[in-house]
Protein backbone atom coordinates (compact mmCIF):
# COMPACT_ATOMS: atom_id res chain seq x y z
CA UNK A 1 0.00 0.00 0.00
CA UNK A 2 2.50 2.54 0.66
CA UNK A 3 5.43 1.57 -2.12
CA UNK A 4 2.11 2.21 -4.30
CA UNK A 5 0.98 5.47 -2.94
CA UNK A 6 4.51 6.82 -3.10
CA UNK A 7 4.77 5.16 -6.45
CA UNK A 8 1.70 7.23 -8.02
CA UNK A 9 2.82 10.52 -5.92
CA UNK A 10 6.01 10.85 -7.52
CA UNK A 11 4.29 9.86 -11.36
CA UNK A 12 1.82 12.99 -10.16
CA UNK A 13 5.04 15.13 -9.80
CA UNK A 14 7.29 13.61 -12.65
CA UNK A 15 3.83 14.64 -15.07
CA UNK A 16 3.11 17.96 -13.68
CA UNK A 17 7.27 18.99 -13.90
CA UNK A 18 6.66 17.82 -17.17
CA UNK A 19 3.79 19.06 -18.79
CA UNK A 20 4.95 22.77 -19.00
CA UNK A 21 8.40 21.45 -20.83
CA UNK A 22 6.24 19.58 -23.04
CA UNK A 23 3.71 22.42 -23.85
CA UNK A 24 6.51 24.93 -24.96
CA UNK A 25 8.29 21.82 -26.78
CA UNK A 26 5.08 21.66 -29.12
CA UNK A 27 4.86 25.22 -29.21
CA UNK A 28 8.20 25.88 -30.50
CA UNK A 29 8.68 22.81 -33.29
CA UNK A 30 4.62 23.60 -34.33
CA UNK A 31 5.71 27.13 -34.72
CA UNK A 32 8.68 26.24 -36.72
CA UNK A 33 6.74 24.03 -38.99
CA UNK A 34 4.16 26.85 -39.55
CA UNK A 35 6.66 29.47 -40.47
CA UNK A 36 8.10 26.60 -42.53
CA UNK A 37 4.52 26.00 -44.20
CA UNK A 38 3.67 29.67 -44.98
CA UNK A 39 7.27 30.03 -46.50
CA UNK A 40 7.00 27.31 -48.71
CA UNK A 41 3.22 28.96 -49.69
CA UNK A 42 5.14 32.17 -50.60
CA UNK A 43 8.54 30.83 -52.20
CA UNK A 44 7.20 28.76 -55.61
CA UNK A 45 10.67 27.10 -55.39
CA UNK A 46 10.85 26.65 -52.49
CA UNK A 47 10.92 22.48 -50.55
CA UNK A 48 9.31 22.02 -47.71
CA UNK A 49 11.48 19.47 -45.35
CA UNK A 50 10.99 18.67 -41.44
CA UNK A 51 12.07 15.95 -39.29
CA UNK A 52 10.23 15.93 -36.30
CA UNK A 53 11.73 12.42 -34.82
CA UNK A 54 15.63 13.99 -34.21
CA UNK A 55 14.29 16.98 -31.57
CA UNK A 56 12.28 14.27 -29.51
CA UNK A 57 15.00 12.03 -29.12
CA UNK A 58 17.41 15.31 -28.02
CA UNK A 59 14.40 16.32 -25.59
CA UNK A 60 14.21 12.28 -23.69
CA UNK A 61 17.91 13.05 -23.43
CA UNK A 62 17.78 16.58 -21.92
CA UNK A 63 15.11 15.59 -19.48
CA UNK A 64 16.86 12.25 -18.48
CA UNK A 65 19.78 14.29 -17.38
CA UNK A 66 17.78 17.31 -16.03
CA UNK A 67 15.86 15.06 -13.45
CA UNK A 68 18.84 14.52 -11.49
CA UNK A 69 19.07 17.96 -9.55
CA UNK A 70 15.49 18.91 -10.14
CA UNK A 71 13.46 15.93 -9.02
CA UNK A 72 15.08 13.41 -7.62
CA UNK A 73 16.33 15.50 -4.86
CA UNK A 74 12.52 17.48 -4.08
CA UNK A 75 10.86 13.23 -4.08
CA UNK A 76 13.44 12.28 -1.11
CA UNK A 77 13.40 15.16 0.78
CA UNK A 78 8.98 14.11 0.45
CA UNK A 79 9.98 10.94 2.02
CA UNK A 80 9.66 8.62 -0.67
CA UNK A 81 11.65 5.29 -1.02
CA UNK A 82 14.72 5.22 -3.60
CA UNK A 83 12.79 1.80 -4.78
CA UNK A 84 9.91 4.36 -5.78
CA UNK A 85 11.52 7.16 -6.95
CA UNK A 86 13.35 3.78 -9.42
CA UNK A 87 10.15 2.79 -10.70
CA UNK A 88 8.46 6.08 -11.33
CA UNK A 89 11.29 7.20 -13.40
CA UNK A 90 11.62 4.38 -14.86
CA UNK A 91 7.81 4.22 -16.18
CA UNK A 92 7.88 8.01 -16.49
CA UNK A 93 10.88 7.93 -19.23
CA UNK A 94 8.62 4.91 -21.19
CA UNK A 95 5.47 6.67 -20.97
CA UNK A 96 7.62 9.86 -22.58
CA UNK A 97 9.41 8.58 -25.22
CA UNK A 98 6.18 6.95 -26.54
CA UNK A 99 3.72 10.08 -26.46
CA UNK A 100 6.76 11.93 -28.05
CA UNK A 101 6.85 9.21 -30.80
CA UNK A 102 2.95 9.29 -31.19
CA UNK A 103 2.41 12.90 -31.24
CA UNK A 104 6.00 13.20 -33.76
CA UNK A 105 4.71 10.78 -36.13
CA UNK A 106 0.88 11.65 -35.98
CA UNK A 107 2.37 15.21 -37.22
CA UNK A 108 4.16 13.63 -39.61
CA UNK A 109 1.43 12.14 -41.42
CA UNK A 110 -0.81 14.84 -41.33
CA UNK A 111 2.00 16.72 -43.14
CA UNK A 112 2.61 13.87 -45.56
CA UNK A 113 -1.12 14.30 -46.09
CA UNK A 114 -1.52 17.92 -46.95
CA UNK A 115 1.34 18.00 -49.21
CA UNK A 116 1.89 15.68 -52.05
CA UNK A 117 5.06 13.24 -52.05
CA UNK A 118 6.67 15.18 -54.89
CA UNK A 119 6.97 18.12 -52.72
CA UNK A 120 8.57 16.83 -49.49
CA UNK A 121 12.15 16.92 -48.94
CA UNK A 122 13.00 14.83 -47.30
CA UNK A 123 15.56 15.58 -44.66
CA UNK A 124 18.23 12.63 -44.35
CA UNK A 125 21.18 12.63 -47.69
CA UNK A 126 22.96 9.54 -47.92
CA UNK A 127 25.61 8.91 -50.84
CA UNK A 128 26.06 5.15 -51.54
CA UNK A 129 28.12 4.27 -54.42
CA UNK A 130 28.07 7.62 -56.13
CA UNK A 131 24.60 7.75 -56.14
CA UNK A 132 22.29 9.75 -53.56
CA UNK A 133 19.28 7.86 -51.52
CA UNK A 134 17.36 10.63 -49.85
CA UNK A 135 15.28 9.63 -46.07
CA UNK A 136 13.11 11.41 -44.33
CA UNK A 137 13.21 9.11 -41.55
CA UNK A 138 15.13 5.73 -40.44
CA UNK A 139 12.27 3.51 -40.82
CA UNK A 140 13.07 4.58 -44.73
CA UNK A 141 15.49 1.94 -44.40
CA UNK A 142 13.26 -1.06 -43.34
CA UNK A 143 10.87 -3.03 -45.95
CA UNK A 144 7.70 -1.74 -43.28
CA UNK A 145 7.61 1.82 -42.80
CA UNK A 146 3.96 2.16 -41.59
CA UNK A 147 3.06 4.82 -38.37
CA UNK A 148 3.40 1.64 -35.66
CA UNK A 149 6.70 0.63 -37.34
CA UNK A 150 8.10 4.56 -36.67
CA UNK A 151 6.47 5.37 -33.21
CA UNK A 152 8.70 1.77 -32.27
CA UNK A 153 11.62 3.31 -33.76
CA UNK A 154 11.56 6.69 -32.26
CA UNK A 155 9.93 5.34 -28.66
CA UNK A 156 13.49 2.81 -28.29
CA UNK A 157 15.58 5.33 -29.42
CA UNK A 158 14.57 8.20 -27.10
CA UNK A 159 14.55 5.82 -24.16
CA UNK A 160 17.70 4.83 -24.86
CA UNK A 161 19.27 8.38 -24.73
CA UNK A 162 16.63 9.05 -21.44
CA UNK A 163 18.51 5.80 -19.61
CA UNK A 164 22.27 6.92 -21.18
CA UNK A 165 21.72 10.75 -19.80
CA UNK A 166 20.13 9.96 -16.84
CA UNK A 167 22.67 7.40 -15.52
CA UNK A 168 25.17 10.07 -16.96
CA UNK A 169 23.67 12.53 -14.93
CA UNK A 170 24.02 10.29 -11.81
CA UNK A 171 27.42 9.60 -12.34
CA UNK A 172 28.35 13.35 -12.50
CA UNK A 173 25.87 13.88 -9.55
CA UNK A 174 27.85 11.38 -7.33
CA UNK A 175 31.21 12.00 -8.39
CA UNK A 176 30.99 16.01 -9.20
CA UNK A 177 32.40 16.95 -12.35
CA UNK A 178 35.50 15.77 -12.06
CA UNK A 179 34.92 11.91 -11.31
CA UNK A 180 32.47 12.53 -14.61
CA UNK A 181 34.34 13.54 -16.83
CA UNK A 182 37.11 10.80 -15.47
CA UNK A 183 34.59 8.07 -16.20
CA UNK A 184 33.73 9.33 -19.45
CA UNK A 185 36.77 9.76 -20.51
CA UNK A 186 38.21 5.95 -19.77
CA UNK A 187 34.60 5.13 -21.84
CA UNK A 188 35.80 7.18 -24.63
CA UNK A 189 39.34 5.84 -24.85
CA UNK A 190 37.50 2.30 -24.49
CA UNK A 191 35.47 3.00 -27.74
CA UNK A 192 39.11 3.92 -29.80
CA UNK A 193 40.47 0.93 -28.41
CA UNK A 194 37.55 -1.17 -30.09
CA UNK A 195 37.84 1.12 -33.02
CA UNK A 196 41.23 0.17 -33.46
CA UNK A 197 41.06 -3.96 -32.89
CA UNK A 198 38.49 -3.79 -35.49
CA UNK A 199 35.66 -4.71 -32.87
CA UNK A 200 33.07 -1.34 -33.34
CA UNK A 201 33.90 -2.15 -37.26
CA UNK A 202 32.05 -5.90 -36.95
CA UNK A 203 29.70 -4.81 -34.62
CA UNK A 204 28.71 -1.64 -36.94
CA UNK A 205 28.76 -4.28 -39.95
CA UNK A 206 26.78 -7.16 -37.87
CA UNK A 207 24.34 -4.48 -37.25
CA UNK A 208 23.64 -3.14 -40.58
CA UNK A 209 23.89 -6.20 -42.68
CA UNK A 210 20.57 -7.63 -40.38
CA UNK A 211 19.08 -4.27 -40.15
CA UNK A 212 15.50 -5.37 -39.42
CA UNK A 213 12.91 -4.02 -36.99
CA UNK A 214 14.43 -6.67 -34.15
CA UNK A 215 17.20 -3.92 -33.89
CA UNK A 216 15.29 -1.18 -32.03
CA UNK A 217 13.25 -3.95 -29.67
CA UNK A 218 17.04 -5.00 -29.10
CA UNK A 219 17.90 -1.26 -28.52
CA UNK A 220 14.86 -0.92 -26.57
CA UNK A 221 16.33 -3.90 -24.23
CA UNK A 222 19.66 -2.30 -24.27
CA UNK A 223 18.03 1.31 -22.76
CA UNK A 224 16.21 -1.13 -19.74
CA UNK A 225 19.45 -2.54 -18.96
CA UNK A 226 21.21 0.76 -18.94
CA UNK A 227 18.37 2.34 -16.86
CA UNK A 228 18.30 -0.62 -14.04
CA UNK A 229 22.57 0.01 -13.70
CA UNK A 230 20.83 3.47 -12.25
CA UNK A 231 19.58 1.59 -9.15
CA UNK A 232 23.42 1.33 -8.23
CA UNK A 233 23.31 5.16 -7.97
CA UNK A 234 20.14 6.01 -6.72
CA UNK A 235 19.79 3.33 -4.02
CA UNK A 236 22.98 5.20 -2.18
CA UNK A 237 21.99 8.48 -3.41
CA UNK A 238 22.41 11.52 -0.72
CA UNK A 239 21.12 15.56 -1.03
Amino acid sequence: GRMVTQLKGSLYYLFSSLRFSLLVFWSILGGVLVISFITDLLMTNSRFSFNLSFPTYIFAAIFGFWMIKNVIPFLIKMGATRKAIFLSIGIFGIVLSVLNAMLSNTASKIIAVLYSTNSLNHSITLTVDGNEQFFNHIGDFLGDNSWLTRVVIDSSISFFFFGCLFVGGLIFYKYGVVGGMIFFALGFIAMIYAGHAGVLETFVKAIFTNFSIVFFYQLFAVGIVVYLLSFLFIRRLTI
